[in-house]
């Protein structure tokens, strides 16, 4: 039982040493007018916190911004290649089409079909 209450106290003791030590880090105005104490200790916190949060929205902002650049320019790069190859594909068929055109083209046929029609029967 004694033990028991050893160990508890030593484990309170330790507490309020680490308390005592950590606590001009949390509260550094620490003063004997516990009500400006208080009021200023708050008003640092709150800078601290708003701060804090300032720096990430920030980050996430950044972050948001990076990713949604990354995503465009991943996008317009398939589209540009995409019309790119609409592009090279139509030039291709086109090509295809006005050769086989020329190629089959016979400017005396019309003629030869209108006297050899009209001089039947």
């Amino acid at each position: 039982m004694l033990l028991k209450l050893v160990i508890i106290a030593g484990i309170v003791i330790f507490g309020v040493m680490l308390f005592a030590s950590d606590i001009q880090t949390f509260l550094p105005s620490t003063s004997s007018i516990a009500v400006d104490s208080f009021k200023t200790d708050v008003a640092d916190l709150t800078v601290q916190a708003s701060d804090s949060v300032e720096q990430r929205l920030d980050t996430t902002v950044d972050t948001i911004k990076n990713t949604t650049d990354s995503v465009l320019t991943t996008q317009l790069n398939g589209v540009e290649s995409l019309i790119t190859d609409g592009i090279a594909n139509v030039t291709d068929s086109t090509q295809h089409v006005i050769d086989d055109g020329l190629s089959n083209f016979e400017p005396l046929e019309p003629l030869t079909s209108l006297f050899n029609s009209s001089s039947g029967p």
